[in-house]
């Protein structure tokens, strides 16, 4: 079912080198069933927006030149809610040992088990977060009596760190400075992150420790392998 049409167009113009010029845009929201999705409809288009002109504007425009030597195209944004990519992104290390310390304190610490850095964008939900706790429950990646990775993390009894850890979302396609555009603001991230952290101690069946969303944080860890597995929700290997 299509929740959304076309909810950003308009015309670009290629100036000079990477800078661009927006001329004449428009915005319609097309079946939006809730004000949320409306608002997370609009998110992801300027974010699509802002990527297309930020990172690849030059080709975009040269593909519709004109005589007077400037080059003209049209963007048009789409939303299909039944087929719109979202990624939410963790790092699973697998530990011996793990601990978060913050302003000389430690905040958390766990023995053997997960350190699991987690990153958010602008258009995860907690469709996104369950799909990655279920994941990493049944993970199997500790050895059994035959030295063969095929337990998982509850019939070892351990433990799980988590960390939030936005610059899993940099962008460093231009320059070498990354930049954090993909990455979510604190009002989408810490709810997300929190959730995250909820499901993941019920599935674990233990409090999972924590970092402190924002702070300077030291985090030390022991990497028993070592073994450590990226997952993405966008491309479920």
């Amino acid at each position: 079912m299509l929740f959304a049409s076309t909810i950003m167009e308009g015309t670009f113009t290629k100036l000079e080198g990477t800078s661009a010029k927006l001329e004449s845009p428009s915005a319609r929201l097309e079946g939006i069933s809730t004000p949320m999705a409306a608002q997370n409809a609009a998110t992801e288009a300027l974010r699509g927006l802002r990527m297309a002109v930020a990172d690849d504007i030059s080709t975009l425009a040269s593909k519709n030149k004109t005589n007077d030597g400037l080059n003209y195209g049209k963007f048009s944004i789409f939303a299909d809610y039944s087929t719109t990519i979202v990624t939410m992104r963790i790092v699973i290390q697998r530990v011996s040992r793990a601990s978060v310390t913050i302003d000389s304190e430690v905040k958390s610490s766990i023995g053997k088990g997960y350190l699991i850095l987690v990153g958010i964008e602008g258009a995860d939900t907690h469709e996104d977060a369950d799909w990655l706790v279920h994941k990493v429950i049944g993970l199997r990646v500790f050895e059994d009596e035959q030295g063969v990775m095929n337990r998982d993390i509850l019939s070892v009894q351990g433990e799980i760190l988590v960390v939030s850890q936005f610059t899993l979302f940099a962008s460093y396609k231009k320059g070498n400075r990354p930049a954090w555009f993909r990455a979510a603001t604190h009002d989408v991230s810490v709810p997300l992150y929190n959730y995250f952290c909820t499901r993941m101690s019920e599935a674990l069946g233990k409090q999972v420790g924590t970092g402190e969303f924002g702070a300077d944080m030291k985090v030390e860890l022991v990497n028993d392998g070592p073994v450590t597995i990226c997952m993405d929700t966008k491309n479920k290997e």
